[in-house]
């Protein structure tokens, strides 16, 4: 499997396996890895990914869940996530479900960089 331009894959429906692989090769092609410390590689591969999850609730759970993880402030991976399961629920549910999904596209900001992961 060759590693594709722009890194890992992004669909929901790409296997763990693949995706595993997929990682594999993008870090042994990563150029400065050898140099990066423990706090710098921890960016490398996200926390959840190896974590494979299934989501089970009813359908106003789901909205619910559709309206907190739709907006900007959440993680653009899950919020690509969150749209995709919004567009199915308007397509099988089209006159019986009535919800607020946050199709705004994501605005970067600078603040999102001042968050960081480390031991204190």
């Amino acid at each position: 499997m060759a590693l594709r331009p722009g890194g890992l894959k992004t669909s929901m429906f790409c296997s763990p396996a693949d995706l595993q692989i997929e990682a594999k090769l993008l870090l042994d092609n990563h150029p400065n890895m050898d140099e990066l410390n423990k706090y710098e590689r921890q960016y490398h591969i996200p926390i959840g990914f190896n974590v494979p999850i299934i989501m089970k609730s009813s359908l106003p759970q789901l909205l619910y869940i559709i309206e907190l993880r739709s907006s900007k402030t959440v993680h653009p991976t899950l919020r690509r996530i969150v749209h995709k399961i919004a567009q199915s629920v308007e397509t099988h549910y089209p006159d019986t479900c009535n919800f607020f999904c946050d199709y705004d596209k994501d605005n970067f900001t600078l603040r999102r960089g001042t968050q960081d992961i480390i031991q204190k």
